[in-house]
């Protein structure tokens, strides 16, 4: 979870200790808001305007180019690429409740850009405020509330969220009370769900009263489930709400938890439904996180104060099993000796266990390289199972008795990688003479090793017990 108010993000257990917490001074402005952890084990997040994606010993992979400012959010999706709020501001007329000493000239609006880039940090989607949402369609509060010394606050995005099935984007329009469904493809604006009052043409007749939500996403179902702050509402009640859409596309409230009035936040939240079906809900400024079933009954409850008694802000919250994902390890069968002198007896194969431990790898990358460094071969191994078989046929292959090296490590963060190196060999296992046949020659030097305590015993170990 990011406590905002205090400049960094951690993990907590269930019982609410610390077992992680970012190194905040290796970001810009000694401050990282986390939203969101990889299943490759690293986190996304964002400092004064700059993205990044960094491990758990806080060590930057990557970080968005200077020209962007990044607000909200960030977020990675499986294809490798980087979603995130951009500010834009263009200069025009002030709305009609704007106090009239502004009239006369053009205002800074402020709106957003939604923007993909890859990882290379070139820019490949975006999406502009000023480019599909009308300048009649604002809210009037913040027109009164312009003084000068801010731009108008039109927009106010505050999160987005792509989905790969329907390729559309959901976005967060706090300002407007607006959730926005955009077709990735086209740009083109799918629907707008929220207050009517601020559109000139109205997707829907329900509106489902929100109101400056936060966080939107879809559930396991495909359905809409986001944070209502329910800002200027009355009552000033905030809630998590799951909508889906009818035989006729129309809205529907699904599921509500309306949190008690302490609880209510006029700003912030998060709501994230569980693989279990229960929910999780951050309340903002309140300080406060819980989680509840679909009946509603409270399941656990976390309340974050300061040293001074005050409520520290959580942004943005996550549910994990643990925080190693990406853990995993590899045995070679065929391989003798110690780690300053492995060998494997060259039978044309090579032979491999893959353990996995962790809960977010399903596939797996390999290659085998020369002592040059030149990889002789390579692939990948797709399977969630935790003990995986994986045999590679070198009987194609040039293989001399040189050194050789080979890496293993997740598809989904190829830094995390384990590798050994290793010689081969064309002594038989058991051929103690070195004269290509294995007979009672072979079982008086094994008598002979065992006497000794030799290091090359293992030779002699035909059924690989170690023993």
């Amino acid at each position: 979870m990011d406590f905002e108010s205090l400049n960094y993000s951690l993990a907590i257990d269930r019982h609410g200790q610390t077992i992680w917490f970012a190194e905040k001074d290796n970001f810009d402005f000694s401050r990282i808001v986390v939203t969101q952890f990889l299943d490759s084990g690293n986190l996304i997040g964002f400092s004064n305007g700059t993205g990044y994606e960094f491990n758990l010993d806080s060590d930057i992979i990557f970080q968005t180019p200077s020209a962007y400012n990044i607000h909200h959010q960030i977020s990675k999706s499986d294809a490798g690429t980087y979603f995130f709020i951009d500010a834009e501001i263009e200069y025009h007329d002030c709305p009609a409740e704007c106090n009239e000493e502004f009239s006369e000239f053009p205002i800074p609006w402020q709106g957003d850009r939604f923007i993909e880039i890859n990882s290379d940090g070139e820019e490949i989607w975006e999406w502009n405020t000023f480019d599909y949402i009308s300048l009649t369609e604002y809210n009037p509060l913040y027109a009164e509330m312009y003084n000068e010394v801010n731009e108008f606050d039109w927009t106010h995005s505050n999160s987005i969220f792509y989905d790969p099935i329907s390729e559309s984007l959901y976005v967060s329009i706090r300002n407007l009370s607006r959730v926005t469904s955009i077709d990735y493809e086209t740009g083109n604006v799918n629907w707008n769900l929220g207050e009517s009052n601020f559109m000139e043409n109205p997707s829907f007749e329900n509106e489902l009263n929100f109101s400056q939500q936060h966080s939107v996403q879809l559930t396991s179902l495909g359905n809409l489930i986001f944070f209502d702050n329910a800002r200027h509402q009355n009552p000033e009640l905030s809630r998590c709400i799951e909508v889906g859409f009818d035989d006729s596309n129309e809205p529907f409230l699904v599921w509500e938890h309306t949190l008690p009035d302490s609880m209510f936040t006029g700003s912030r939240g998060e709501c994230d439904r569980l693989s279990s079906g229960n929910s999780l809900i951050s309340a903002g400024r309140t300080g406060n996180v819980i989680e509840v079933n679909s009946e509603n009954e409270l399941i656990w409850h976390l309340n974050v104060n300061d040293q001074h008694g005050n409520d520290v802000t959580i942004y943005r919250t996550d549910r994990i099993l643990n925080l190693f994902p990406s853990a995993f390890s590899f045995k070679i069968n065929q391989i003798v000796g110690d780690y300053f002198n492995y060998s494997v007896v060259n039978n044309g194969f090579l032979d491999i266990i893959i353990y996995n431990h962790g809960w977010g790898i399903n596939e797996f990358k390999y290659s085998l390289s020369d002592h040059l460094g030149m990889v002789i071969l390579d692939g990948s191994i797709v399977d969630s199972s935790n003990i995986i078989e994986l045999s590679l046929d070198l009987s194609t292959y040039n293989i001399d008795n040189s050194n050789y090296v080979f890496n293993l490590s997740p598809a989904n963060n190829s830094n995390n990688n384990q590798e050994i190196s290793f010689y081969f060999t064309d002594l038989l296992l058991g051929d103690l003479n070195e004269d290509n046949q294995i007979n009672i020659l072979d079982v008086m030097v094994a008598l002979n090793l065992i006497i000794s305590g030799s290091e090359y015993l293992e030779y002699a170990d035909l059924n690989q017990d170690e023993n």
